[in-house]
């Protein structure tokens, strides 16, 4: 199927993929930090070609960490936060200095702080504008950016931020939530707002779910979605680390009284669907999404 709007047969990525009904779960990526640091526009399209970043960037290798940018804020000063995760994951703990510096100096010292203080911030919301990486990220991501800044203050979200790319453009509208480490596809203003939120049915939040970035493996994120929406949002907040196993795939979740449930699931590819460039057509697609399937959950004694 493509978008029988556009008679050149072209396509926007994010609508093709939306239309498809594409399932974004286990697409969210794993890492142990997240270094966010403000620096001005406009960004090249990968914004690991900042030349002046080399440094920065091999540390962030080094620690399993993700670079992203963030539009720097209106105070003056140029700012870094640092988003670590805990072990066994529960969320990620953060810290945030001014770069009075090197970017990479305070990134060693933010990371270390983390390691040491287990701080934890309301939620804040990161949002893909690089439109330099991807059309559908600068037009829908901006979009969902202006709608939330007009929202009301009461309304879930805390404080949203414009960063570049962070994976997964075919699902556009993306965000990347704090301190849950949880990404979402497809976002909309008021389904972000339940989710940052917590409220209202977890199955409506569900299909735009991404998975967390705080769990291994695309395989362990299938599984802990199949769980929550046997749990409930109360999940976000326990303890939890997967194993894959060959054919199965576990999920060990611990409650804040100390309690450890494990789950178990097959997890394999189902539909395998060649997605294609934006600005391109399904006829010359060459990259493939592959869809994962969750059967037979069940809970261990």
């Amino acid at each position: 199927m493509q978008d029988a709007n556009d008679p050149k047969g072209t396509v926007k990525c994010a609508r093709w993929a939306h239309l498809n009904e594409i399932d974004p779960i286990g697409s969210a990526g794993s890492y142990e930090h997240y270094v966010l640091l403000e620096w001005p526009l406009p960004w090249p399209r990968d914004f690991r070609d900042v030349a002046e970043l080399a440094a920065l960037q091999d540390f962030a290798d080094s620690q399993g960490a993700r670079l992203q940018a963030l539009v720097p804020s209106a105070r003056g000063d140029r700012r870094m936060t640092v988003f670590s995760r805990d072990h066994p994951f529960s969320g990620y703990r953060r810290a945030e200095g001014e770069v009075k510096d090197s970017p990479e100096s305070t990134a060693v010292a933010l990371v270390a702080q983390n390691a040491h203080f287990a701080a934890r911030s309301p939620s804040e919301v990161l949002i893909c504008t690089h439109g330099q990486r991807d059309r559908c990220c600068g037009s829908l991501g901006m979009a969902l950016h202006k709608k939330l800044e007009a929202m009301p203050a009461d309304t879930g979200l805390v404080h949203s931020r414009r960063t570049s790319h962070m994976g997964g453009h075919r699902f556009a509208p993306t965000a990347l939530v704090f301190p849950e480490g949880t990404a979402w596809a497809f976002m909309n203003p008021q389904l972000l707002s339940a989710i940052t939120s917590r409220t209202g049915p977890i199955d409506a939040a569900l299909p735009y779910y991404r998975g967390c970035t705080g769990l291994d493996s695309g395989r362990q994120q299938a599984l802990e979605r199949a769980v929550l929406r046997e749990v409930g949002w109360d999940m976000l907040d326990s303890a939890r680390w997967g194993e894959d196993l060959g054919a199965t795939t576990l999920l060990h979740v611990k409650s804040s009284h100390g309690q450890t449930s494990s789950w178990e699931a097959d997890v394999h590819i189902g539909r395998e669907v060649k997605v294609p460039d934006c600005g391109g057509t399904v006829a010359n697609a060459t990259k493939t999404e592959s869809e994962l399937v969750v059967s037979g959950l069940r809970q261990l004694a």
